[in-house]
């Protein structure tokens, strides 16, 4: 009955376990060894670190990302790219993948492949903000400036603060979109009399790369 069928799966648990354990143990070991690394922003020790955890366990793909994360922390972007794009193939609707392979290609220079790469990034679901600041960038730096409007005002939300604004100027003024940075430096300075406060330091930063995988993929 249901005793016999329960100690039969146990038994077969016990067998697979005993036969992918050491596997489990090698993986964790170097993955750990990875996020301590990356806590202490030594990057080649990280890379090294999660390369071994992405060859032990291939399919945990949260792996092969992290390496590539530290090789972009290194600024071996041309490196880390086969990584991204193979993982945007074994994984083609995590946005996240897609994101991280279109700053590769933005630090390289290829505008195009990576404004290719966010458009995908954001077919995938909904455009968080960090997405949506990406792509409007990207987007500016193509001469799309209404688009990027559009796009970034999904960024900043319904009611941005001065802060906010004046750092995505500050962000557009630096992909050469000086029009569409006026505009929301205008924006940001009469929020800013309407608040009745000074510029501060920005609050809404855009990493250049986001942090690393705590292991969930």
């Amino acid at each position: 009955g249901a005793k016999v069928h329960f100690l039969r799966a146990r038994a077969r648990f016990v067998r697979w376990w005993a036969e992918h354990r050491g596997r489990f143990e090698r993986f964790d070991r170097a993955f750990v060894a990875g996020l301590q690394a990356a806590a202490e922003e030594d990057w080649p020790a990280a890379e090294k670190a999660f390369a071994t955890a992405q060859e032990v366990w291939p399919r945990r793909l949260c792996a092969a990302y992290n390496r590539a994360v530290a090789m972009l922390k290194q600024e071996r972007f041309a490196e880390a790219e086969p990584i991204l794009l193979r993982l945007t193939t074994q994984r083609p609707k995590e946005t996240l993948f897609w994101l991280r392979l279109g700053d590769c290609r933005r630090k390289q220079g290829r505008r195009d492949d990576a404004l290719q790469a966010y458009r995908q990034a954001a077919q995938q679901g909904e455009i968080g903000q960090e997405l949506a600041a990406r792509l409007g960038v990207a987007l500016a730096e193509e001469g799309k400036e209404e688009e990027a409007a559009r796009t970034l005002d999904k960024a900043l939300g319904p009611d941005p603060d001065a802060d906010e604004l004046e750092e995505i100027s500050n962000l557009l003024e630096s992909a050469g979109s000086y029009s569409l940075a006026l505009r929301y430096r205008d924006a940001a300075l009469q929020k800013s009399l309407e608040k009745g406060f000074d510029f501060g330091y920005p609050k809404f930063k855009i990493p250049a790369v986001a942090g690393i995988l705590a292991g969930v993929i």
